[in-house]
């Protein structure tokens, strides 16, 4: 298997030391030399110096390392995409986006799997519009998100709105000090747009759905910011924000806690919440997983 021979070159690689990599893997010494040294025959290359002590990867045995996580990766895709083709029916496919998936899905997983132990469950972390896409074609199961009206002619379940405001480090001052000790995630404080002329912002990517509200109350108003970091992870995006390296327009999940050394902030014409809902075909033969999923969501994540 590739992810057995790439575990032996990674703990060369992290020991430094055959000996010691031996031992972390529980095989002899001379077992692990002589694997090593017919990979390195067989692929006509030194992945280690061991000209000296201790022993170092190569040039080839970087690029090694690295192009077998992408096989090994593929190989894990390969397992999943096999036993969903074996047996379809016990393979639950769930479309969410990267930062609700970080979130959501470490508080509703356990139940799930809980109450379902033998279901296969395959997480497609997927922006909003893609999930809606393979959710026509039949490549997922159920769509979470703030989701195109394309997903209308499914089944719908309306979560509670998540709230929207921006996050801007207290360093811009941008809350006057009198205001603060009220301003949070659900209590925004508006400023006119125009303060925001010239600051830095964290940009969500086109695809992104909070790209539109970005567009329509920000871009669209003319404002210039001074610098402009375009992320497509919006939990990248919030970590670099809580940095002081921009203003960016946050929803959802990471707005549950107040963070001492950011200020909230609204403009006028910008919506304070958006709808998060579960889209999915209501002759699913899943039905039954669908329902339990939304459930546990309802439960474990909206009234946390």
């Amino acid at each position: 298997m590739l992810t057995d021979r790439l575990n032996y070159i990674l703990a060369i690689a992290e020991e430094r030391n055959i000996t010691a990599a031996a031992r972390k893997l529980y095989v002899s010494q001379p077992t692990l030399t002589i694997y090593l040294n017919r990979l390195e025959n067989e692929l006509g290359v030194k992945l280690f110096d061991r000209s000296r002590t201790p022993i170092s990867l190569t040039s080839a045995g970087i690029y090694y390392i690295e192009e077998m996580k992408k096989l090994e990766d593929m190989e894990q895709k390969l397992r999943n995409n096999i036993r969903l083709v074996a047996d379809p029916n016990r393979t639950f496919l769930v479309g969410i986006g990267q930062v609700r998936g970080a979130h959501w899905l470490p508080m509703v997983l356990p139940d799930f799997c809980s109450i379902h132990p033998d279901v296969n469950i395959q997480i497609v972390q997927v922006v909003e519009s893609r999930q809606s896409d393979m959710l026509i074609n039949g490549k997922i199961d159920v769509a979470i998100g703030h989701l195109p009206p394309s997903v209308l002619n499914f089944e719908v379940y309306e979560f509670d709105p998540e709230p929207i405001c921006l996050c801007a480090h207290k360093k811009f001052g941008l809350v006057p000090p009198d205001a603060r000790s009220e301003n949070s995630p659900s209590h925004p404080y508006e400023i006119p747009v125009e303060a925001l002329d010239g600051r830095p912002f964290i940009a969500p990517d086109i695809g992104n759905g909070s790209y539109e509200i970005y567009r329509d109350c920000i871009l669209n108003h003319g404002v210039t910011a001074s610098r402009i970091i375009s992320i497509n992870n919006q939990k990248t995006g919030f970590s670099l924000t809580l940095q002081g390296l921009g203003i960016q327009l946050v929803a959802g999940t990471q707005l549950l806690e107040k963070n001492q050394n950011l200020d909230y902030l609204t403009v006028s014409g910008m919506p304070l919440s958006r709808s998060c809902c579960a889209a999915y075909s209501a002759d699913s033969k899943k039905s039954l997983l669908i329902r339990d999923f939304i459930r546990l969501i309802d439960q474990n994540v909206f009234t946390c």
